[in-house]
């Protein structure tokens, strides 16, 4: 589906539920694709089976079982290009995926990223949840006057040749309890939420990309 933003074209993939080596498949594909202008800007919205993310400065022991055990769960792990630490995916999460020309939309890679926090905010907010950045931390985060900050969206990219890959995983009624499993983003004393888990609304996870899109695409025309 082709989406006008701004001034420039966009196309939208809405993949469903699809293997994670699938979605990096298709990225590398369509990165390529748009780097040779062989094709407009895209944006993939999709869920992932359970799997477990390494990223480039990921520590391997920040995931807590063992490969018997994740046959158990019902998980696997892979081995990623995008920035960051580990990373669960699962049935319930939004997993967006933009590949933009970055120069198209006069952005650098901080202020994409910027954008990219921003957008997600704006969502929470829509649905009645108050969320925000931290220093020295990725990801939005909901803050508690406990001291038991919560994260709800993680985000990773990677930026090659002035274009985007990976992007933002976002938990609308994801199984939370797979998060035990593994020290999220390698940040200790940290918990995870969903938009389920903070306001008990069951919602369809491409109701919530739909609203999430609408948001970005505002903010990219900008």
């Amino acid at each position: 589906m082709l989406k006008r933003v701004g001034i420039i074209r966009m196309e939208i993939i809405e993949a469903g539920c699809i293997e994670y080596k699938v979605g990096l498949e298709l990225q590398q594909d369509i990165w390529q694709q748009v780097l040779d202008k062989k094709r407009d800007s895209t944006i993939i919205l999709c869920e992932h089976p359970p799997v477990y993310t390494l990223g480039k400065s990921a520590k391997k022991e920040n995931l807590l079982i063992s490969a018997g055990q994740l046959d158990k769960i019902g998980a696997t792990v892979h081995q990623t290009d995008r920035g960051g630490d580990i990373t669960f995916h699962g049935p319930g999460q939004l997993v967006g995926y933009p590949i933009i020309r970055l120069d198209d939309y006069n952005l650098g890679v901080r202020r994409y990223v910027d954008l990219l926090e921003n957008t997600l905010i704006d969502t929470c907010s829509f649905y009645n949840i108050k969320s925000t950045k931290m220093d020295g931390l990725t990801g939005i985060w909901i803050e508690d006057k406990q001291g038991l900050d919560r994260k709800i969206a993680a985000i990773g990219i990677k930026v090659s040749r002035g274009v985007t890959m990976h992007g933002f995983a976002f938990n609308i009624h994801t199984n939370l309890e797979y998060f035990n499993y593994m020290i999220p983003c390698g940040i200790l004393n940290k918990q995870v939420t969903s938009i389920l888990a903070e306001t008990n609304l069951q919602l369809d996870t491409m109701q919530v990309a739909n609203k999430w899109f609408s948001i970005f695409k505002e903010k990219l025309g900008q």
